[in-house]
């Protein structure tokens, strides 16, 4: 029996294990091997252990069965308590501390009774270890980064490395890297010849900003929504930032902002606003539930210098979106993706709370956009993921983003983008 448990335990360790380095190979579909891992554990491991302690321990069967719930509980608390999901992150950590401490006791008077052994690999070293690499693979990323996302480009704009460089805002609370769901972005503009560089920790100022071409914001938060996607919402820059950037795009820089639903684009509607746009802090979606299609055939993708690309390979026919929120632009700005009449925003008091409020009609309302300011352009998205290679909580057949093989003109919208945005299209 001993042997059985011992055996199980470690095939258990050995997942988990498995499932921590695989993304260190970038190898997905790591949370098979965590789920997997996590439930032979809990119903087989701790069954086992439970009928050994029945058999063999001298402590009373109550007891023992005590024990096991508590060891049950605790493992079940620490994963929604790392996960936050379904269970509020107050319960679960309440159930967590509260069988934690039965759990201590247990080993506690288990090994001064020397009923359990801490000079022999058993049950509780496999448990140490288990919840160990448990506590390492948790949280499960519902979004993980697709690595084998690589579009080839036939006609890059520059020979590899001599582009301009291309900085990415990494430094207000960016819920998009370059090392995790913009791996793929940053490796397609590399591919087409531009320097991809983060920008750190840094807060805007001409300083930091000297050597960059095209600045690129993902997703930014004020440091006060970070873990409270509710309202009030705090814009994610300083207004020191967001006059530093409308003079370094007035004097010649590029902008592309990238915003999703709430609360990232009403964290951006500030800066937004500098610039003639008005976003909103809401969820775009279609009534009833359809595809996020955007066709140049029906107009909702319209005919312009970026749709068009540089040459006949470039042109786009349709564009998947995958929500995210709508806005209003300026009347010198031209809207790339238009909603229509199916088309509606939500503006709830805390994110995906969509039953709390009554929709509106964003007919009309725009999605992307671009226009010229000053010297300068500006280039506006209000969703994220269309312009991102994603893998659907890290599983290799669930793709979102650009590596759908719903949307193949995703990524030239994206390089058609930077190369306005770069001049190459004037």
């Amino acid at each position: 029996m001993k042997k059985t448990i011992k055996g199980i335990g470690i095939f258990s360790i050995c997942l988990l294990f498995l499932a921590l380095i695989m993304p260190l190979l970038h190898i997905s579909n790591a949370p098979i091997l965590i789920v997997t891992g996590i439930v032979i554990f809990l119903l087989v491991e701790l069954p086992l252990f439970l009928f050994y302690l029945n058999r063999s321990s001298q402590t009373k069967i109550g007891y023992n069965f005590l024990a096991f719930f508590s060891l049950f509980v605790f493992t079940i608390a620490l994963f929604f308590s790392l996960q936050r999901f379904l269970v509020p992150v107050i319960i679960a950590a309440f159930l967590c501390i509260l069988s934690g401490v039965f759990v201590i006791r247990f080993f506690y008077f288990e090994f001064k009774n020397e009923r359990l052994s801490i000079r022999h690999f058993y049950f509780a070293h496999i448990f140490a270890l288990f919840i160990i690499l448990f506590i390492l693979n948790v949280p499960i990323q519902l979004q993980a980064p697709d690595y084998t996302f690589h579009p080839v480009i036939t006609d890059p704009a520059y020979q590899k490395g001599s582009g301009p460089t291309i900085f990415f805002d990494e430094a207000h609370n960016n819920i998009h890297t370059l090392n995790d769901r913009l791996l793929a972005v940053g490796r397609l503009l590399e591919d087409d010849g531009y320097k991809v560089r983060s920008l750190g920790k840094q807060n805007f100022t001409l300083s930091a900003l000297r050597d960059c071409s095209i600045l690129v914001i993902y997703n930014a938060l004020n440091d006060k929504n970070i873990h409270n996607w509710t309202n009030p919402t705090f814009s994610a820059f300083s207004i020191e930032e967001m006059e530093i950037l409308k003079k370094w795009v007035y004097e010649g820089g590029s902008l592309l902002l990238v915003v999703d639903h709430m609360p990232v684009s009403g964290a951006s509607n500030d800066l937004a606003k500098e610039f003639g746009f008005r976003l909103f802090n809401g969820h775009a979606k279609s009534y009833p539930p359809k595809d996020n299609f955007f066709y140049r055939a029906n107009g909702s993708l319209s005919d312009n210098i970026i749709t068009n690309g540089l040459n006949q390979n470039e042109v786009l026919d349709s564009i998947l979106s995958f929500d995210g929120s709508g806005f209003l632009i300026p009347k010198d700005a031209i809207s790339i993706l238009t909603f229509d009449s199916t088309y509606f925003q939500w503006e709830p008091e805390s994110a995906w709370a969509l039953n709390t409020v009554e929709p509106y009609s964003i007919q009309g309302y725009s999605q992307g956009a671009f226009k010229d300011y000053g010297k300068g352009k500006i280039a506006i998205f209000g969703e994220a993921m269309m312009f991102t290679a994603q893998l659907g909580a890290g599983l290799s057949w669930i793709k979102i983003g650009m590596n759908s093989e719903k949307c193949p003109d995703n990524y030239q919208l994206l390089l058609n983008t930077i190369h306005w945005l770069d001049g190459k299209m004037d």
